[in-house]
């Protein structure tokens, strides 16, 4: 029997094996990272169900290391689209002071 002191502490099994988890992070739930987890692991399965439990392991990790890259990159050009952005719009505003004092 699992004791859960937390409502989002989480029991999970991947291969048969079963983990618990105490979610001490107010930041992210435990669960949507082991649900996020446990797709790729799902996915990966339903493609290479003929290869080992640890091999399906490792190519769900590959595949979400794979997404974080591609995720990183796309919020790096988003922040440097937001930074012109901005500046972009301060200089305009900058601009607009300027000419109603003049």
């Amino acid at each position: 029997m699992t004791m859960k002191n937390n409502a989002n502490d989480v029991e999970f099994n991947f291969f048969g094996n079963v983990y618990y988890l105490k979610d001490k992070n107010d930041d992210i739930r435990t669960k949507e990272v082991v649900d996020f987890v446990q797709h790729a692991i799902n996915e990966i399965h339903s493609q290479y169900g003929h290869l080992a439990p640890h091999k399906q392991i490792v190519l769900a990790f590959l595949k979400l290391g794979k997404e974080c890259i591609i995720s990183k990159k796309k919020l790096q050009t988003l922040e440097e689209v937001y930074s012109k952005e901005t500046k972009k719009i301060a200089e305009t505003i900058d601009k607009v002071i300027e000419e109603t004092h003049t």
